[in-house]
């Protein structure tokens, strides 16, 4: 039932901020979508956490970004045409797999949409909409990493009552 996943995502929540693993960033942004730059800003975000794996949130992240041989393409502001993105050869520097990471939806051609496509390059960061945790995502990933608008948008989350699903049943009879 959504009371018990619910409790169950505060009781994550309480959990990682109780070890000191939830992280609360301003924004998850970079102005190019570089993965070394992720990886050096993520490694001194995370100086005194094991980085077995890392999870980012912010508040909309749009489909989920597909890790390949093929490289992303990122449409550039006014223009038609399309710019790859250049991926980092220092993968093999870490053999972290558990890093979770959410971003907000776009708004601009800069920052989160960026971040999202350095990071996921990276095998030991995972990049969530804040809609899309879970309590297994939270707990499989050793830090938590959520921006302030997602921290926000959680918090509205949890805190909304549920509906009952009252007006359906009627509509059905």
């Amino acid at each position: 039932p959504r009371k018990v996943r619910r409790a169950a995502l505060k009781v994550a929540l309480s959990a990682k901020a109780a070890e000191g693993r939830l992280l609360l960033v301003d924004a998850v942004a970079l102005d190019s979508c570089q993965t070394r730059r992720m990886d050096e800003a993520l490694r001194a975000l995370l100086a005194g956490f094991p980085r077995r794996s890392v999870v980012l949130s912010e508040v909309d992240f749009e489909g989920p970004v597909t890790r390949g041989k093929k490289k992303q393409r990122v449409p550039e502001e006014g223009e038609g045409g399309a710019q790859d993105s250049e991926a980092s050869n220092d993968a093999n520097s870490s053999n972290d797999a558990n890093t979770l990471t959410s971003t907000p939806k776009p708004t601009s051609s800069s920052s989160p949409a960026n971040a999202r496509l350095a990071a996921s390059n990276l095998p030991w960061v995972e990049c969530l909409p804040s809609k899309g945790l879970t309590v297994l995502s939270i707990l499989k990933r050793d830090v938590l990493v959520l921006s302030t608008a997602s921290a926000d948008s959680l918090a509205e989350r949890l805190s909304r009552p549920l509906s009952r699903g009252i007006h359906r049943r009627r509509a059905a009879l």
